[in-house]
Protein backbone atom coordinates (compact mmCIF):
# COMPACT_ATOMS: atom_id res chain seq x y z
CA UNK A 1 0.00 0.00 0.00
CA UNK A 2 2.91 2.31 0.64
CA UNK A 3 3.88 2.14 -3.02
CA UNK A 4 0.36 3.22 -3.95
CA UNK A 5 0.61 6.21 -1.64
CA UNK A 6 3.98 7.19 -3.06
CA UNK A 7 2.74 6.72 -6.64
CA UNK A 8 -0.33 8.85 -5.95
CA UNK A 9 1.79 11.55 -4.35
CA UNK A 10 4.20 11.47 -7.29
CA UNK A 11 1.31 11.87 -9.73
CA UNK A 12 -0.03 14.84 -7.78
CA UNK A 13 3.42 16.42 -7.69
CA UNK A 14 3.90 16.01 -11.45
CA UNK A 15 0.48 17.21 -12.54
CA UNK A 16 1.18 20.95 -12.08
CA UNK A 17 4.53 20.60 -13.87
CA UNK A 18 2.90 18.81 -16.79
CA UNK A 19 0.24 21.50 -17.04
CA UNK A 20 2.79 24.32 -17.01
CA UNK A 21 4.92 22.55 -19.61
CA UNK A 22 2.03 22.02 -22.00
CA UNK A 23 0.73 25.55 -21.59
CA UNK A 24 4.14 27.17 -22.11
CA UNK A 25 4.91 25.03 -25.16
CA UNK A 26 1.74 26.25 -26.81
CA UNK A 27 -0.25 23.07 -27.12
CA UNK A 28 -3.34 23.08 -29.28
CA UNK A 29 -6.83 23.40 -27.85
CA UNK A 30 -7.48 19.70 -28.38
CA UNK A 31 -4.22 18.79 -26.62
CA UNK A 32 -5.07 21.13 -23.78
CA UNK A 33 -8.50 19.48 -23.47
CA UNK A 34 -6.84 16.08 -23.33
CA UNK A 35 -4.53 17.32 -20.58
CA UNK A 36 -7.46 18.71 -18.61
CA UNK A 37 -9.31 15.40 -18.98
CA UNK A 38 -6.21 13.50 -17.83
CA UNK A 39 -5.90 15.81 -14.82
CA UNK A 40 -9.55 15.26 -13.94
CA UNK A 41 -9.12 11.50 -14.27
CA UNK A 42 -6.03 11.57 -12.03
CA UNK A 43 -7.86 13.61 -9.42
CA UNK A 44 -10.83 11.21 -9.50
CA UNK A 45 -8.49 8.23 -9.11
CA UNK A 46 -6.76 9.88 -6.15
CA UNK A 47 -10.10 10.56 -4.46
CA UNK A 48 -11.22 6.96 -5.07
CA UNK A 49 -7.95 5.64 -3.62
CA UNK A 50 -8.25 7.88 -0.58
CA UNK A 51 -11.86 6.85 -0.02
CA UNK A 52 -11.02 3.15 -0.29
CA UNK A 53 -8.10 3.57 2.13
CA UNK A 54 -10.32 5.37 4.62
CA UNK A 55 -12.99 2.70 4.24
CA UNK A 56 -10.44 -0.02 4.97
CA UNK A 57 -9.15 1.86 8.03
CA UNK A 58 -12.66 2.37 9.34
CA UNK A 59 -13.51 -1.26 8.61
CA UNK A 60 -10.43 -2.58 10.41
CA UNK A 61 -12.40 -2.69 13.63
CA UNK A 62 -15.24 -4.61 11.98
CA UNK A 63 -12.81 -7.47 11.34
CA UNK A 64 -12.24 -7.96 15.07
CA UNK A 65 -15.45 -6.66 16.63
CA UNK A 66 -16.76 -10.12 17.46
CA UNK A 67 -13.56 -11.45 18.96
CA UNK A 68 -13.80 -12.96 22.42
CA UNK A 69 -11.32 -12.70 25.27
CA UNK A 70 -9.83 -15.99 24.05
CA UNK A 71 -9.05 -14.28 20.74
CA UNK A 72 -7.51 -11.15 22.26
CA UNK A 73 -4.04 -11.88 20.81
CA UNK A 74 -5.52 -12.01 17.31
CA UNK A 75 -7.39 -8.76 17.97
CA UNK A 76 -4.20 -7.07 19.17
CA UNK A 77 -2.19 -8.38 16.19
CA UNK A 78 -4.83 -7.32 13.65
CA UNK A 79 -5.27 -3.88 15.14
CA UNK A 80 -1.50 -3.43 15.49
CA UNK A 81 -1.16 -4.02 11.75
CA UNK A 82 -3.90 -1.46 11.07
CA UNK A 83 -2.22 0.98 13.48
CA UNK A 84 1.17 0.54 11.78
CA UNK A 85 -0.45 1.18 8.41
CA UNK A 86 -2.10 4.33 9.72
CA UNK A 87 1.15 5.54 11.30
CA UNK A 88 3.01 5.04 8.01
CA UNK A 89 0.38 7.02 6.16
CA UNK A 90 0.51 9.81 8.75
CA UNK A 91 4.31 9.93 8.48
CA UNK A 92 4.05 10.23 4.70
CA UNK A 93 1.62 13.12 5.09
CA UNK A 94 3.92 14.85 7.56
CA UNK A 95 6.93 14.37 5.31
CA UNK A 96 5.15 15.77 2.26
CA UNK A 97 3.36 18.71 3.87
CA UNK A 98 5.27 21.45 5.63
CA UNK A 99 2.23 23.47 6.63
CA UNK A 100 0.43 21.13 9.03
CA UNK A 101 -0.75 22.93 12.14
CA UNK A 102 0.54 21.91 15.53
CA UNK A 103 -3.07 21.41 16.60
CA UNK A 104 -3.80 18.72 14.02
CA UNK A 105 -0.43 17.00 14.59
CA UNK A 106 -0.93 17.04 18.37
CA UNK A 107 -4.46 15.67 18.01
CA UNK A 108 -3.15 12.75 15.98
CA UNK A 109 -0.26 12.11 18.37
CA UNK A 110 -2.58 12.16 21.39
CA UNK A 111 -5.02 9.80 19.70
CA UNK A 112 -2.14 7.47 18.77
CA UNK A 113 -0.90 7.38 22.36
CA UNK A 114 -4.40 6.70 23.66
CA UNK A 115 -4.84 3.88 21.16
CA UNK A 116 -1.47 2.32 22.05
CA UNK A 117 -2.40 2.45 25.73
CA UNK A 118 -5.77 0.87 25.02
CA UNK A 119 -4.10 -1.87 22.98
CA UNK A 120 -1.92 -2.73 25.98
CA UNK A 121 -5.06 -3.03 28.09
CA UNK A 122 -6.69 -5.23 25.45
CA UNK A 123 -3.66 -7.51 25.41
CA UNK A 124 -3.91 -8.01 29.17
CA UNK A 125 -7.69 -7.97 29.60
CA UNK A 126 -9.33 -10.68 31.63
CA UNK A 127 -12.52 -12.31 30.45
CA UNK A 128 -14.50 -10.27 33.00
CA UNK A 129 -13.08 -6.98 31.70
CA UNK A 130 -13.10 -7.95 28.03
CA UNK A 131 -16.30 -6.24 26.90
CA UNK A 132 -15.45 -2.88 28.46
CA UNK A 133 -11.83 -3.09 27.29
CA UNK A 134 -12.93 -3.94 23.77
CA UNK A 135 -15.36 -1.01 23.79
CA UNK A 136 -12.57 1.34 24.88
CA UNK A 137 -10.31 -0.03 22.15
CA UNK A 138 -13.00 0.54 19.51
CA UNK A 139 -13.51 4.13 20.66
CA UNK A 140 -9.77 4.78 20.70
CA UNK A 141 -9.50 3.40 17.14
CA UNK A 142 -12.37 5.58 15.92
CA UNK A 143 -10.75 8.66 17.48
CA UNK A 144 -7.42 7.79 15.86
CA UNK A 145 -9.01 7.39 12.42
CA UNK A 146 -10.80 10.74 12.84
CA UNK A 147 -7.53 12.40 13.87
CA UNK A 148 -5.85 10.91 10.81
CA UNK A 149 -8.66 12.22 8.58
CA UNK A 150 -8.10 15.71 9.99
CA UNK A 151 -4.36 15.39 9.31
CA UNK A 152 -5.03 14.16 5.78
CA UNK A 153 -7.60 16.87 5.07
CA UNK A 154 -5.27 19.63 6.25
CA UNK A 155 -2.38 18.19 4.22
CA UNK A 156 -4.50 18.05 1.07
CA UNK A 157 -5.73 21.63 1.50
CA UNK A 158 -2.17 23.02 1.66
Amino acid sequence: MKATTNNTMAKWALLPLLSIFLITTGCSDSSQNQVEEALDDAQDAAVDTTESVMDSLKDAWDQVAGYTADQRDRLVDTMQDAYDNLQNRAQNLRSNSDDLSDEVKDRFDDAAETFKSQMEKAGEATEDAWDSTKKGTREAWQNLVEAYEALRDEASSN
